[in-house]
C-alpha cells in the first residue's frame, strides 16, 4: 500500500467519521480515505500508484454536478447535516472557488 499523508484533520473540521467512508480526489483521481483520522492529519490509499507525487493538490469537498465529494455526501458518511459540515471547516483553510 502507498499511502499519501494529508495536513488536515478533526481540528480543521474534516471529521473522523469520514475515515475509510470518503474519498478525496488528486489529479482527477479518486483516492478512499485510510480509516483512521487524526486532529491534524489524514491519510489517503494511492493503492500504489506512482503518479501522485508530494505538494499535489487534493480536492476534499467540491460542488460540482455527480461529484463523490459533496457536502451531501460526507453528511452521509458521518450521521450529521450538511450544513453543520460546511459551518465545521476551519475557516483558515484555503477555499478555491471556480
Amino acid at each position: 500500500m502507498r499511502v499519501a499523508t494529508l495536513g488536515i484533520g478533526y481540528s480543521d473540521g474534516y471529521l473522523p467519521e469520514f475515515g475509510g467512508k470518503v474519498s478525496v480526489v488528486i489529479k482527477g483521481k479518486r483516492y478512499k480515505t485510510v480509516p483512521l483520522i487524526t486532529a491534524n492529519h489524514m491519510m489517503i490509499d494511492l493503492e500504489n500508484d506512482r503518479e501522485v507525487k508530494c505538494g499535489d493538490e487534493a480536492t476534499l469537498i467540491s460542488s460540482a454536478k455527480n461529484s463523490p465529494l459533496t457536502a451531501d455526501l460526507l453528511a452521509a458518511a458521518s450521521g450529521i447535516s450538511s450544513y453543520r459540515i460546511l459551518i465545521g471547516l476551519n475557516p483558515l483553510l484555503p477555499r478555491y472557488y471556480s
